[in-house]
């Protein structure tokens, strides 16, 4: 959860100085991981946060994917064509 509220809500820079997003598979985990209990306090997913808005990894490869395998807290996955 921690990754995708920080890369919604302070998202990286890319070199050029625009906001890299996250993935909206990030969205999507992180949603489906929170559902059960934000539902039992009576809470809604907020729709400022609505994973349909965030790219895919093919629509934008530089976008947060998440934690890393490593354990490190955010990664960027860059596709090299």
């Amino acid at each position: 959860m921690k990754a995708f509220v920080c890369a919604a809500f302070l998202p990286a820079c890319n070199e050029n100085g625009d906001a890299i997003p996250p993935c909206r598979n990030l969205c999507l985990v992180t949603k489906a991981n929170c559902q059960v209990s934000m539902e039992d306090l009576g809470l809604e997913w907020p729709s400022e946060l609505d994973c349909d808005v965030f790219p895919t990894s093919d629509e934008n490869p530089h976008c947060i994917s998440g934690p890393a395998e490593d354990g490190l807290p955010l990664r960027v996955v860059i596709h090299e064509d």
